[in-house]
């Protein structure tokens, strides 16, 4: 194998960082099939060593399966927007990527509006528009990574002009 195709065998530098991960549980909810959580999200962050950037990058994963869309959905799709603030993402930059071949993509739209309204200052990068066109939702999984990123490197960069 050649160290092209296998980064981690590369002679560098190793990076040292911090790294975890969480549950934010959801309600707990009766279900025609029992009780479940609704809106729980899995969470794995890692942080460097030296922080020196002002913005983290979060990568959230779709709740689907997970009972995110909660059967009060109509509540907050009825609510004052006002409601719907949440004081962490205010004038934050969020950015929602998606792939050309992603189950999510339809639903990116919906997404960045609902962050607008928590207050985040959100927008949809459609990979497609960047001529990546069928990758599916796991995009850092997929033989083309190294192409999958570079919007987002390209979008954080961005943040700093």
């Amino acid at each position: 194998m050649s160290a092209t195709c296998a980064l981690h065998l590369i002679d560098a530098p190793l990076v040292t960082s911090r790294r975890g991960q969480f549950w934010i549980p959801g309600d707990v909810i009766s279900t025609p099939s029992g009780t479940a959580q609704r809106g729980p999200m899995y969470v794995k962050w890692e942080a460097p060593e030296v922080v020196s950037q002002p913005y983290p990058v979060v990568l959230v994963h779709d709740g689907g399966g997970q009972i995110a869309v909660a059967p009060d959905l109509e509540h907050v799709r009825r609510a004052d927007p006002a409601d719907l603030v949440v004081s962490s993402l205010v004038t934050k930059p969020v950015a929602v990527f998606t792939a050309s071949a992603s189950a999510f993509r339809d639903f990116a739209p919906a997404t960045v509006d609902f962050l607008n309204a928590a207050g985040a200052d959100a927008e949809w990068v459609d990979l497609e528009n960047s001529g990546i066109v069928g990758n599916g939702h796991g995009l850092i999984f997929e033989a083309n990574a190294h192409e999958t990123v570079r919007p987002v490197i390209d979008w954080i960069c961005g943040l700093e002009e």
